[in-house]
C-alpha cells in the first residue's frame, strides 16, 4: 500500500483533506489479492459528519480487479474521521482495511 501524501501522528498515517474538497480515495488492494483473485464488491462505513458523494455519472464507489475508490465530501476542521473498507473477493474472501482523514484548512 502506497502512503505517498500521508503524515503520520501518534497513532499513525492520515490524509488532510479541506472541508470544502470533494476527494477521490483509492485503494489498491494487490497486496491482500492471491494470482487470479479478483474485488467482486466493496463498501464503504463513513462516521458522521463526512459523507460519500455520487459524482456526476458515477457511482460514489468505484471498483477494478484490484482497486476501489471512496468519494469524500464535507467534514468538520480539526476533525480525523476514520473510514472502513470492506471488501470481498471473487474466491469468497473478505478484507478489511481502514484509513483516517484529517479534515482542515489545506493551503498550498
Amino acid at each position: 500500500m502506497s502512503a505517498s501524501g500521508y503524515k503520520r501522528d501518534n497513532t499513525g498515517l492520515y490524509i488532510i483533506k479541506d472541508s470544502g474538497s470533494t476527494l477521490d480515495y483509492t485503494i489498491d488492494w494487490s497486496d491482500w489479492l492471491a494470482t487470479g483473485e479478483t474485488v467482486s464488491s466493496v463498501s464503504y462505513t463513513v462516521p458522521s459528519g463526512i459523507t460519500t458523494s455520487t459524482a456526476i455519472g458515477s457511482a460514489a464507489t468505484a471498483t477494478t480487479s484490484t482497486t476501489t475508490r471512496v468519494t469524500l465530501t464535507g467534514g468538520t476542521n480539526d476533525t480525523i474521521y476514520t473510514i472502513k473498507a470492506s471488501m470481498a473477493t471473487n474466491q469468497g474472501r473478505t478484507v478489511v482495511r481502514n484509513f483516517r482523514v484529517r479534515v482542515e484548512d489545506a493551503h498550498l
